[in-house]
């Protein structure tokens, strides 16, 4: 009971993303039951919150320790291998979660991740076409398979799917971004720099999406690169926009003054220290 209760309150506090207290809870709960494999699957979590990505992969190592059937504890030690860049092993636990639960959707959602970042698009739209036929409502399964046709440049069916996620979802970043590059892909350029302006808006800090709105806003002043959207003239734009614009080209600028400013004085630091070493070296 008593490992219970702080179970209840780390997985509270892990929707809640308050990574440092759900830790507390977990250590407490493995204390009272340090065989129970789900008190380390919270506890992974708290360390993937907490970007604590070898502590992370310890305590998911420990779930297939206590529980070699579990097929939630391959899910969690996908994530946790992915966090540590083996991805060829993430690839593989995934595989493996999805062996033992053929039709878990976070299971399917986790294997076709992993299968995109080792480069197997292909595989991962079949694993996106069975999770879709699992789990048509879900917001994960339309992203996913969003993800997958702005991968595989299929503009059309990628548009489908994140107007979807976006409907329940319409203020979120990532899936803003996704968007816009979709706009890019179909050389919608207007169509692009408002998503991508509306994507600063709630981000303002991201360079991202910053990058982004700079690309498209320039190609709908070039006309695109296939001239399939009216050539625009800088002054025709919105004094926002071309705030923006302006905002970029100065940070570009000043990064670039620095750059090479100081790099020439740099080096020139650099080889005298060198040539110090060298001499004292040679007894001069």
């Amino acid at each position: 009971m008593f490992s219970s209760a702080h179970q209840e309150r780390a997985d509270a506090l892990l929707e809640l993303r308050r990574y440092p207290e759900a830790l507390t809870e977990c250590l407490h709960a493995i204390a009272s039951e340090p065989e129970d494999p789900y008190n380390h699957y919270c506890l992974t979590r708290c360390h993937l919150g907490m970007d604590n990505t070898e502590e992370a992969l310890k305590a998911a190592s420990r779930i297939i320790e206590l529980a070699p059937q579990w097929a939630p504890g391959y899910y969690i030690l996908s994530l946790a291998l992915y966090a540590n860049k083996n991805f060829a092993g993430e690839l593989e636990t995934a595989e493996h979660a999805v062996s033992l639960d053929p039709e878990s959707p976070p299971l399917l959602e986790r294997l076709a991740s992993a299968q995109m970042q080792s480069g197997l698009i292909r595989q991962a739209k079949d694993t996106a076409r069975q999770l879709l036929e699992l789990d048509p409502e879900s917001v994960t399964t339309h992203s996913v398979i969003a993800s997958i046709s702005i991968e595989l440049q299929e503009w059309d069916v990628a548009l489908k799917h994140i107007d979807i996620v976006l409907n329940e979802e319409p203020d979120n970043l990532q899936y803003l971004n996704d968007l816009g590059r979709i706009h890019i892909g179909r050389k919608e350029w207007k169509q692009a720099r408002e998503v991508f302006h509306r994507a600063l808006k709630i981000d303002p800090s991201n360079e991202a999406v910053r990058d982004n709105l700079k690309m498209a806003i320039d190609s709908s002043l070039s006309g695109g690169d296939y001239g399939l959207d009216k050539k625009e003239k800088r002054e025709d734009l919105p004094a926002e926009l071309d705030m923006l614009i302006q905002d970029t080209e100065d940070r570009k600028s000043a990064s670039e003054r620095m750059f090479g400013g100081y790099l020439p004085a740099v080096l020139v630091l650099l080889l005298l220290i060198i040539l110090t070493w060298i001499f004292s070296l040679m007894g001069y």
